[in-house]
């Protein structure tokens, strides 16, 4: 199975916050095989969240 991450934050754009919970996220899918594709991150702000999305 292949899956994809959005982290959304302008903290996490901007430096203030570090995404851990990517790699996090990222080692805990892998022990059941599947495989990441993509992370991306987005502001907070819904068309960048949608445009994600699709």
């Amino acid at each position: 199975m292949k899956y994809s991450i959005i982290a959304i934050g302008d903290e996490l754009l901007i430096g203030q916050v570090t995404d851990t919970n990517s790699g996090w996220i990222a080692r805990e899918m892998s022990v059941y095989g599947w495989e990441l594709q993509k992370v991306q991150v987005v502001p907070d702000n819904a068309d960048a969240i949608k445009k994600a999305i699709d």
